[in-house]
């Protein structure tokens, strides 16, 4: 099977999974798609979501079925009656669920819809009938001019920022509209300065998988390939932050969130699994995100395999970073800036250490948040590769609740945990604790590095910072086993040397 139809295969694939989650989110009175992004113990989602069921529609014409086409057609038309048409108040915009009409919550919806309506418009607008191409139409130029307006009032994220450019340039290109596409290239020539090529220093969007799903979207827009378009570097950095053994996203761990024992599926899995030939397990996950695969676009782009061992750094806000790839397993190493809001903090991995093949991948992650300073060091020999973090302990003895420093290890079925040769809940300052499983072996050890003091270490069930999926019933859930140091007693200052060592099993 050449390329091409390698290509058609995985993005057929990816339109029967959007519209499958659709169909399995649908309510058969309403014909909506109901969800709540908030939902907690309810069985059942009352609100009807605008965005959702923008993209069920986009899926059902995507489907090619006369009859789904239909039915999209008559979901958009009922949709865009929601459209704000109050002038100076959120113009342009829609509501968030279609019982909030007419308040519009969330000025970034029109945003999100740009791309919906651009493929709508682009690829169905000859199936669509001369009424609702005229509504869609005028619908499109309504987003992207709230949209711009909402750009031009307040300052905007890079991603955002460039889905309204790449909006304006794609929507005047088939609109014909030379005006709207060049508001489009002078928003494009503004951000060219930030995404400079052949620089290590990079911009948060490209290590976070939503800020690079939102900017694939962007680039889907306007390059037919992104590999040999401006954006070059982009992609580059694209290949190198993707590890295929664990179909997962490896660069630094600036803004992640982990849903149960799994990275939180977003759109980049979907364009990411698209571009590389293989799907992560997670995407196939019953979830309203699914819905977002809709959105991947075919494409002559490919990520091949890349040639093990890969290292590569850079720096970002003054932060530097440094990626290892291997076969088996692939780390990211970012240093904590001293000032950052805790909001943020919840989301930010100084350590991310992922392993596994397939349904099988795992991660180990150090998260800190009460330390204020973090020192990283990597060694390398013929026995394994050696991370090593010096962490320098915040002046203020936390309270016993607040552990000193934590790693967590998401709770792996064969994985084993002993402290000097046995099973063991507790350990000491410089006890060699051992990880392991059918593929990797991880030997921990806390070592005093500077200043004196008693501490005393656990092992106990618990769950990571960056863990979102504890709402509801789920509340009560513990997905990690947390490794932590409480301090007994210690002077203002000390440092902790923690000391990783990683083996692979041949």
């Amino acid at each position: 099977m050449g390329q091409e139809e390698n290509g058609s295969e995985r993005m057929r694939q990816l339109v029967e999974m959007a519209y499958g989650s659709g169909r399995g989110w649908q309510s058969p009175q309403t014909g909506y798609i109901h969800f709540s992004y908030n939902q907690l113990d309810e069985d059942y989602h009352h609100p009807i979501p605008v965005y959702e069921n923008m993209l069920f529609a986009l899926a059902l014409m995507r489907s090619r079925s006369v009859e789904n086409i239909n039915e999209a057609k008559d979901i958009l038309g009922r949709l865009l009656h929601f459209q704000n048409e109050i002038e100076g108040f959120a113009e342009g915009n829609f509501p968030v669920y279609l019982h909030e009409y007419p308040h519009c919550r969330d000025r970034q919806l029109a945003v999100q819809l740009i791309p919906v309506f651009y493929w709508m418009y682009k690829n169905f607008h000859h199936v669509l009938g001369a009424d609702l191409k005229q509504r869609l139409e005028k619908a499109l130029k309504s987003v992207l001019a709230f949209s711009l307006k909402t750009h031009n009032d307040r300052e905007m994220s890079y991603p955002q920022g460039m889905k309204i450019a790449a909006g304006h340039i794609a929507a005047g290109r088939i609109l014909e509209c030379k005006v709207i596409e060049e508001e489009g290239n002078k928003l494009l020539s503004g951000y060219a300065e930030m995404n400079k090529p052949n620089t290590s220093i990079l911009m948060p969007a490209w290590v976070t998988p939503s800020g690079i799903a939102d900017l694939l979207l962007a680039f889907q827009m306007i390059y037919p390939s992104i590999s040999k378009s401006p954006e070059e570097s982009f992609w580059t950095h694209l290949k190198n932050t993707w590890h295929a053994e664990t179909e997962a996203y490896c660069g630094p761990g600036w803004h992640e969130s982990q849903r149960g024992s799994d990275p939180q599926p977003t759109l980049y899995d979907y364009f990411l699994g698209y571009f590389s030939g293989k799907c992560s397990y997670r995407s196939f996950l019953d979830s309203p995100v699914q819905l977002q695969a809709i959105l991947v676009h075919p494409s002559v782009d490919e990520i091949q395999g890349v040639e093990y061992p890969l290292q590569f750094q850079g720096n970002i806000e003054n932060c530097s970073w440094l990626v290892q790839q291997n076969q088996r397993y692939a780390y990211s190493l970012i240093v904590k800036p001293l000032e950052f809001s805790h909001a943020a903090e919840k989301a930010f991995h100084t350590l991310k250490l992922l392993w596994g093949q397939g349904c099988t991948i795992h991660s180990m992650v150090y998260q800190p948040t009460e330390v204020a300073k973090v020192d990283i060091w990597k060694e390398g020999g013929k026995d394994g590769e050696t991370i090593i973090l010096y962490v320098t302990l915040d002046p203020v003895l936390p309270n016993e609740k607040n552990q000193e420093i934590s790693l967590f290890i998401d709770k792996a079925e064969g994985l084993q945990t002993k402290v000097r040769g046995s099973f063991s809940s507790t350990f000491q300052m410089g006890d060699t604790i051992n990880l392991s499983d059918e593929m990797i072996e991880i030997e921990l050890s806390f070592n005093l590095q500077e200043g004196s003091g008693q501490f005393f270490g656990h092992i106990m069930r618990g769950n990571r910072p960056s863990q979102i999926d504890l709402k509801g019933q789920k509340r009560f859930n513990a997905y990690d086993t947390q490794l932590f140091l409480r301090s007994i007693r210690r002077d203002e200052h000390c440092m902790i040397k923690v000391s990783i060592k990683l083996n692979v099993k041949e």
